[in-house]
């Protein structure tokens, strides 16, 4: 499909900004250079590095766990996250954790899969390679989200199919979005109307989930258009690889965040995530389903595995009649143009 000019000119634009971008940023990384540590940092640093133990409760039982407690964890998670924009220097200890310095002076240890999302690659591959050293963040490489803007022409989504992050009707939006992007515009209907009546039936105890009432719902009253396929934990790597091999499978997933939340689900169809909380569709690239399991903004979660997914992959019949309803609305259209 060609590009208007207008489109045309919007991509180009877009591209010499992402590309001055990244140009920027990795200057910035490659200039940027180790800071020395006084004495009191390096106590800090002595001190938050040190492996430590703690008492705690399993089952009745007391064992000792190594690390932080708990709270302590939960509590350097949420400080780092309410004020990413005031972390001033960073320190790689190792694969697992980082030493995060604040603007205001305070320092904690927090996981490095909690602070990779917030930063561009190309710092953290800094960071990789020069562990136990400190480095102030340089300008421009805060977020790998704030690095790559889509155009606001790329795909946009019905609106009638959006709603907000922790609305309950997600799964069944995702699948309309699925379908409507496949061209099932009649089945994407009846997904939406079906979305509340899914919630409800998991809340009345009539379905384990949303995504086996869907299962259910496709297999009993579309098995001709659909086969349907329900599949239990996924890695990302086994998605990523999954959803590439066979793009045409409209794929619904419940995803787990690497804080452990889950429950919001998207659909992934064309190499492209539709996500209901989102007024466009997404590259299915990392970056991307790590925005679809955030709540916020300030939100620094990424996307860790798939918990449970609905696979739809259309049959030959239903292909076949989009294709011959594609062609008569495009001849509707040239005949309205001939007028």
């Amino acid at each position: 499909m060609r590009l208007s000019a207008q489109n045309e000119e919007h991509l180009y634009n877009w591209a010499r900004s992402t590309v001055t971008t990244v140009i920027r940023e990795v200057q910035d990384v490659v200039h940027v250079a180790a800071q020395d540590l006084d004495e009191a940092e390096a106590a800090i640093v002595d001190r938050l590095k040190g492996d430590r133990v703690h008492e705690t409760t399993r089952k009745g039982t007391t064992v000792q766990i190594l690390g932080l407690r708990h709270e302590e964890q939960r509590n350097a998670l949420q400080s780092v996250a309410r004020d990413q924009k005031n972390i001033h220097s960073l320190m790689l200890l190792d694969d697992r954790d980082y030493l995060v310095w604040m603007a205001g002076g305070a320092v904690f240890r927090v996981p490095s899969l909690q602070i990779n999302s917030m930063f561009t690659a190309v710092f953290v591959e800094k960071l990789r390679q020069n562990p136990n050293r400190k480095f102030c963040v340089p300008i421009g490489n805060r977020s790998t989200l704030s690095a790559i803007r889509l155009p606001t022409e790329f795909v946009a989504l019905p609106t009638e199919f959006l709603s907000t992050k922790s609305s309950k009707t997600c799964v069944g939006l995702a699948i309309a979005l699925g379908l409507h992007a496949l061209g099932d515009v009649e089945n994407a209907a009846v997904a939406k109307r079906h979305a509340p009546l899914a919630v409800s039936a998991v809340e009345a105890n009539r379905s384990s989930n949303e995504l086996s009432y869907f299962a259910a719902l496709f297999t009993d009253e579309l098995a001709r258009l659909y086969t349907v396929r329900k599949l239990g934990t996924l890695t990302c790597e086994g998605l990523l690889t999954l959803a590439r091999s066979s793009p045409q499978v409209i794929r619904i997933i419940n995803a787990v965040a690497s804080d452990g939340c889950c429950g919001h689900a998207f659909c992934i169809y064309n190499n492209l995530i539709f996500d209901s909380a989102e007024k466009r569709a997404m590259p299915l690239e990392q970056q991307w389903l790590d925005r679809c399991v955030r709540v916020d903004a300030r939100d620094s979660a990424t996307f860790s595995c798939v918990r449970e997914a609905l696979f739809l992959e259309p049959l030959p019949r239903l292909l076949d009649g989009i294709k011959k309803r594609r062609l008569q609305e495009a001849s509707v259209k040239q005949k309205r143009a001939k007028l």
